[in-house]
């Protein structure tokens, strides 16, 4: 084998071993994606849950209106739909692995996506004994370009974890 002939299969080799590295990089990085994701997702399981229980809870009060209870079962209605929601995501991990998995950015109304975020948690709110604010919601743009769902998520979490842990 001549020099020429070696540096060409030395050179080869090396394309393939650098080849092999990407790959595996690669698979590495969307292993862990799947991971954080279904630790994101398993976490925000937990909150709609707490809509559920905390609605019901409140409406199984014997002491409020029939208009009381039909609003606090629609609350835990909302949060179990958040739920199916979540596991639809969950399911959708093949996309991480295949790349397909991206935000579908939308232009949409400001007021619905955080009536629909502190509908959801005001069952658990009346349930806790907290009040929520939404005075401060006014100054906010009318319109917003999001991705609804993963927003939606987002301002879930952050609204859970303040009810979680509001004193």
């Amino acid at each position: 084998m001549t020099n020429m002939e070696r540096t060409v299969w030395l050179l080869a080799l090396a394309f393939l071993l650098w080849r092999m590295i990407c790959a595996r990089r690669k698979a590495e990085r969307v292993d862990g994606l799947r991971k954080t994701m279904a630790e994101a997702i398993i976490h925000d399981l937990k909150n709609p849950m707490t809509s559920v229980m905390g609605g019901i809870a409140c409406a199984l009060d014997a002491e409020i209106t029939p208009a009381q209870r039909t609003r606090l079962l629609a609350i835990a209605l909302a949060g179990c739909k958040s739920q199916m929601t979540l596991l639809e995501t969950l399911v959708d991990t093949g996309r991480i692995e295949s790349g397909e998995l991206s935000a579908r950015l939308e232009r949409v109304s400001t007021r619905d996506l955080l009536a629909r975020c502190l509908d959801d948690v005001r069952g658990s709110a009346q349930h806790l004994k907290v009040t929520l604010d939404e005075s401060r919601t006014k100054n906010l743009p009318v319109e917003i370009t999001v991705d609804p769902e993963l927003f939606v998520r987002a301002v879930m979490n952050q609204l859970h974890n303040a009810l979680k842990y509001t004193p």
